[in-house]
């Protein structure tokens, strides 16, 4: 497979993830003997409620969270924090 993320299967999960918001997207893509097995999206955790619900509706599993850094200034060792993510994945096989 050349592209996998110009596949119909993309594609189509990318319009799907459009009708639910505008800033998901799909970010990897497993690929086993030519074939798409999963589609992997992050979503921020806070003030998401709603669209991880919405996507479990459309066949998304939750697979993990991940915390990550949020800096403003690396430089000066600055930082806001952190945020969560909540990792989605949807399987082909």
């Amino acid at each position: 497979m050349e592209n996998v993320f110009q596949s119909d299967i993309v594609k189509n999960a990318n319009k799907e993830l459009k009708e639910i918001s505008d800033n998901l997207t799909v970010q990897g893509v497993s690929v086993a003997e030519d074939e798409i097995q999963s589609i992997s999206i992050l979503v921020p955790i806070k003030g998401n409620k709603d669209i991880i619900s919405s996507l479990e509706t459309l066949g998304w599993e939750k697979t993990r969270r991940s915390k990550y850094r949020t800096d403003s200034n690396i430089n000066r060792n600055q930082y806001t924090g952190y945020e969560m993510y909540q990792g989605m994945s949807k399987y082909f096989c």
